[in-house]
């Protein structure tokens, strides 16, 4: 499949797909349906899969008729992800072909939760500094490897960021919101944020095109919301979040229950133009600087939700 190359256009829903039967076997007898996991107007249908080895796959299908598909942006994404070898942030793409009038691509499961998940399973829905740093540590490495490939995210969202329980690695596992970068491309088209109000960055509440710096707006946010348990807006009415969110950072009171690094790095990330090369070793060298004060020495350091796995596992 090729990618949707549409920097703004957002897909129609079509008429309901027609799910397939559990058990239905594609890719030329390689993946058995199992279990129909979603079925959705714009994202298509889901479903988890098994080979003839009991090893286990997420297959996306949509209507080939669908050219905006999602499932086709991102079969493309992940296409141009594997090509690079940049698929350890992500989920590796295995196999993408046509089955009757529709499009459909597979790839790898990864056991593991939720970054949401985690969270809930701390007593105050948060994590420690030392965990949150290194969390979005790895998914700004993610997001640069992303915007290496002349992607944008446009989405920060902790129910699709994942733990790799096997690996400990922390991956984004739906790239559907990903659109090609029209800065990198020299073309004229506004995108728009894909995620949720809450990590939204300060353009998306004006109405704003998206650029590579706003996915790292919204990735600090996420870290400050890691951190305290609560962003300040949130519950806030939608056509108020954008003034109370403008305001938190503008008097820094966002970052005052946080590190000093997390300031530090929303004032480098809020003063890049659309068009800047972004130094990301910079943001790098702030986050290790910020978990090695929190006591942590070693990145691979078992995380909170590792730790208080272990003390249940104990009792």
């Amino acid at each position: 499949m090729s990618p949707n190359n549409n920097a703004n256009k957002v897909p129609a829903p079509g008429k309901k797909l027609e799910e397939l039967p559990l058990g239905t076997i594609l890719g030329n007898g390689l993946f058995k349906l199992m279990e129909l996991a979603q079925s959705h107007p714009l994202l298509g249908l889901t479903y988890n899969a098994i080979n003839q080895a009991g090893e286990g796959f997420i297959i996306k299908m949509d209507d080939e008729k669908r050219l905006l598909s999602f499932v086709r942006s991102e079969a493309g994404f992940l296409q141009t992800a594997m090509k690079t070898n940049a698929h350890e942030f992500f989920v590796e793409i295995v196999h993408s072909a046509k089955w009757m009038s529709m499009i459909y691509f597979v790839t790898k499961f990864r056991p593991g939760p939720s970054l949401q998940d985690c969270l809930c399973s701390m007593k105050e829905g948060k994590f420690s500094a030392g965990t949150a740093i290194r969390v979005a540590f790895w998914i700004l490495k993610g997001l640069e490897a992303t915007h290496s490939l002349s992607y944008l995210m446009r989405r920060i969202d902790p129910n699709v960021i994942k733990f790799d329980v096997a690996e400990r690695k922390i991956y984004f596992s739906d790239l559907s919101s990903t659109r090609l970068d029209p800065l990198k491309i020299n073309i004229k088209a506004p995108v728009r944020w894909a995620g949720a109000n809450l990590y939204g960055p300060l353009a998306h509440h004006t109405g704003g095109s998206i650029a590579a710096r706003h996915d790292l707006e919204s990735l600090l946010y996420f870290l400050v919301d890691m951190t305290i348990g609560k962003l300040p807006w949130e519950g806030t009415p939608p056509d108020m979040m954008g003034s109370v969110k403008r305001q938190s950072v503008t008097d820094q009171s966002l970052f005052a229950e946080c590190p000093s690094q997390y300031a530090a790095m929303y004032t480098y990330i809020s003063c890049l133009a659309d068009a800047d090369k972004i130094d990301y070793d910079k943001i790098y060298k702030r986050m290790e600087e910020a978990w090695k004060q929190q006591g942590v020495k070693k990145i691979d350091e078992p995380y909170d939700w590792e730790k208080h796995m272990k003390k249940i596992d104990e009792e």
